[in-house]
Protein backbone atom coordinates (compact mmCIF):
# COMPACT_ATOMS: atom_id res chain seq x y z
CA UNK A 1 0.00 0.00 0.00
CA UNK A 2 1.37 3.33 -0.62
CA UNK A 3 0.31 6.17 1.78
CA UNK A 4 0.68 10.30 1.09
CA UNK A 5 1.62 11.66 4.59
CA UNK A 6 1.56 14.74 6.09
CA UNK A 7 3.30 15.77 9.33
CA UNK A 8 0.26 17.14 11.88
CA UNK A 9 2.32 17.37 15.11
CA UNK A 10 5.32 16.69 17.16
CA UNK A 11 4.08 14.47 20.03
CA UNK A 12 7.01 15.74 22.82
CA UNK A 13 5.82 18.88 22.45
CA UNK A 14 2.34 17.82 22.95
CA UNK A 15 3.22 15.91 26.18
CA UNK A 16 4.91 19.03 27.48
CA UNK A 17 1.26 20.85 27.44
CA UNK A 18 -0.19 18.26 29.77
CA UNK A 19 -3.33 18.44 27.92
CA UNK A 20 -5.31 15.46 28.01
CA UNK A 21 -6.52 16.13 24.57
CA UNK A 22 -6.35 19.13 21.89
CA UNK A 23 -7.92 19.63 18.40
CA UNK A 24 -5.96 20.69 16.00
CA UNK A 25 -6.86 22.17 12.44
CA UNK A 26 -4.03 21.48 9.97
CA UNK A 27 -4.16 22.16 6.31
CA UNK A 28 -2.75 19.39 3.99
CA UNK A 29 -1.88 20.12 0.92
CA UNK A 30 -4.00 19.18 -1.98
CA UNK A 31 -6.66 18.03 0.82
CA UNK A 32 -7.54 21.00 2.40
CA UNK A 33 -8.06 22.25 6.09
CA UNK A 34 -8.27 19.24 8.57
CA UNK A 35 -9.99 18.62 11.95
CA UNK A 36 -8.04 16.37 14.15
CA UNK A 37 -8.26 15.49 17.43
CA UNK A 38 -5.14 14.19 19.47
CA UNK A 39 -6.26 12.38 22.95
CA UNK A 40 -3.67 10.73 25.52
CA UNK A 41 -5.08 7.78 27.49
CA UNK A 42 -2.82 4.44 27.86
CA UNK A 43 -0.89 5.97 24.58
CA UNK A 44 -1.57 9.38 22.43
CA UNK A 45 -4.17 8.93 19.56
CA UNK A 46 -5.76 10.42 16.17
CA UNK A 47 -8.79 10.52 15.46
CA UNK A 48 -9.57 11.85 12.00
CA UNK A 49 -13.29 11.38 10.36
CA UNK A 50 -14.36 8.65 12.95
CA UNK A 51 -11.09 6.36 12.85
CA UNK A 52 -9.11 6.76 15.62
CA UNK A 53 -5.25 5.88 15.15
CA UNK A 54 -3.28 4.65 18.19
CA UNK A 55 0.16 5.41 18.14
CA UNK A 56 2.48 2.60 17.78
CA UNK A 57 -0.31 -0.05 18.69
CA UNK A 58 0.41 -3.27 19.08
CA UNK A 59 3.97 -2.49 18.13
CA UNK A 60 2.88 -1.54 14.86
CA UNK A 61 4.44 1.67 13.59
CA UNK A 62 2.74 2.58 11.11
CA UNK A 63 -0.76 1.53 12.57
CA UNK A 64 -2.95 1.15 9.52
CA UNK A 65 -6.68 1.13 9.73
CA UNK A 66 -9.84 2.17 6.93
CA UNK A 67 -7.50 3.37 4.47
CA UNK A 68 -5.40 5.69 7.17
CA UNK A 69 -2.28 5.15 8.76
CA UNK A 70 -0.75 7.39 11.76
CA UNK A 71 3.34 7.00 12.26
CA UNK A 72 5.28 8.16 14.06
CA UNK A 73 9.04 9.21 13.41
CA UNK A 74 12.49 9.06 15.58
CA UNK A 75 12.15 12.91 16.19
CA UNK A 76 8.51 12.54 17.90
CA UNK A 77 7.00 13.71 14.60
CA UNK A 78 3.79 12.11 14.29
CA UNK A 79 2.50 11.33 10.63
CA UNK A 80 -0.97 10.67 9.32
CA UNK A 81 -1.14 9.02 6.01
CA UNK A 82 -3.64 8.53 3.19
CA UNK A 83 -3.97 5.41 1.21
CA UNK A 84 -3.54 6.50 -2.55
CA UNK A 85 -3.40 4.28 -5.39
CA UNK A 86 -0.35 2.32 -6.33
Amino acid sequence: MNYAWYNIFNKDEFDATGLVSRTLNVQLEGRGLEKILVTRGSTVAVTHGGTLLPLSFLDHNPYVRDGKAIYLDDDSEVWLGFEVPA
